[in-house]
């Protein structure tokens, strides 16, 4: 008997462990509203941000969450049915656990940041966090641009970020883009005597032919280039004026591409894309892995007119693998990638501390001919690990066959 009791105080006790373990670590989320807030979800409902506190105070992380775009009434009303969590922040949990890679607090999985104060912000505006567009003939506001600066007002009102010493901007796929409009932003806000460095995840789209035309009737069977041309007559974008100016409007969707925006941006920043981006061959039409020889062929131009776009903006910090994948810092794979010898982090931590490896860019020219790549063999079979948004990823693939078909 006496031993059964003790059996079942260490099994409350290893639950009650558990639990505290699970709370302690929770990101919580905390909602922007109020007077002086100006972001809102696409519903109106509010926007917010996901908050872990570090165990090094004076460090922090900031990942703006992708999951694409909408930018018209078809795309808008598909996105609304099928990816709600895109557009409204009304079934957010009020806990969350810790996130993977970059974001987790585990040393294995994050060698360099996991002391890190850590704040997640959940994507709900649907215009790669730079619109400015109230109430709009969709019934969507569009206000993505102010969701970094009514962040940042609220952390250093209430969460010590005016003690920042190091700070981490971060984001992937369309919170990739959304580095584009806010980095100088966060440079200009950040606190007195700080250190601010950009690190893109899988946003430098490209703006080539396709491989296959779609439809445009969702953001898969669009070029990026279409997405974007279409999404600045709704959102009422708010890109880098600098990137703008000299610009016909016509040519003002350029300013939310890598490419034409990169020579803008004041703080420094470290590139990662992959050669064959799984998004970005989606955007031209082919929705698997590349395998047919004219497959083959436009992936080793495309990935060819990368290289290019790099060289053209001289840019001097980037982590290209030759993997077909699509976003990998929030994936504990991350750890494991590499490029001629250098894994991800190292040359992360590397970067921000002086030691450039220039550009990382692989020699093969075929789609996972890196060992390293994530060992996934498919656009679907990658979506459990990307951002917390697999539903958006499931249904990229399907509708987007659909349009070819």
């Amino acid at each position: 008997r006496l031993l059964s009791r003790l059996t079942v105080m260490l099994l409350q006790c290893l639950c009650f462990c558990l639990a505290w373990t699970y709370v302690h670590n929770a990101m919580v989320f905390h909602k922007l509203e109020g007077s002086g807030v100006t972001v809102q979800c696409n519903d109106g409902s509010p926007a917010g941000f996901y908050y872990r506190e570090g165990t090094n105070k004076t460090r922090w992380i900031l990942h703006l969450q992708g999951g694409g775009y909408c930018f018209d009434s078809t795309s808008c009303s598909l996105r609304w049915k099928d990816q709600r969590n895109l557009m409204s922040s009304k079934a957010y949990p009020p806990k969350i656990g810790d996130l993977q890679g970059l974001l987790s607090p585990n040393k294995e999985q994050n060698p360099y940041w996991y002391d890190a104060n850590v704040l997640f912000l959940p994507y709900c505006t649907s215009d790669s966090y730079c619109g400015a567009a109230h109430h709009t003939a969709l019934n969507f506001s569009f206000l993505g641009s102010f969701l970094v600066p009514d962040t940042i007002a609220e952390l250093k009102a209430n969460f010590g970020y005016n003690d920042a010493k190091e700070i981490l901007f971060t984001g992937s796929s369309a919170g990739a883009e959304g580095l584009l409009p806010n980095s100088n932003l966060m440079d200009a806000l950040k606190p007195k005597g700080s250190k601010l460095w950009v690190f893109s995840d899988s946003g430098w789209f490209l703006d080539f032919a396709p491989f296959h035309k779609g439809n445009c009737h969702t953001l898969g069977s669009c070029t990026e280039q279409g997405g974007l041309i279409r999404g600045f007559k709704l959102w009422q974008p708010a890109p880098i004026p600098s990137c703008v100016d000299g610009r016909p409007a016509s040519r003002h969707w350029e300013c939310m591409l890598s490419r034409y925006t990169e020579p803008y941006i004041v703080p420094p920043a470290l590139w990662l894309q992959f050669r064959f981006d799984a998004a970005q061959m989606g955007h031209d039409g082919i929705y698997h892995e590349p395998k047919s020889p004219a497959e083959i062929k436009y992936v080793q131009q495309a990935a060819k007119n990368l290289t290019e776009t790099f060289n053209e903006d001289n840019v001097t910090a980037v982590f290209s693998a030759a993997c077909y994948h699509h976003t990998i810092t929030l994936d504990n794979r991350w750890v494991r990638l590499s490029v001629n010898g250098h894994k991800l982090p190292d040359v992360l931590q590397a970067w921000q501390y002086g030691k450039s490896y220039g550009q990382l860019i692989d020699s093969c020219d075929l789609p996972n001919c890196n060992p390293t790549c994530p060992d996934v063999p498919s656009l679907e079979g990658q979506a459990a690990g990307m951002d917390g948004h697999a539903d958006f990823w499931h249904n990229f693939l399907v509708q987007n066959a659909q349009d070819v078909q």
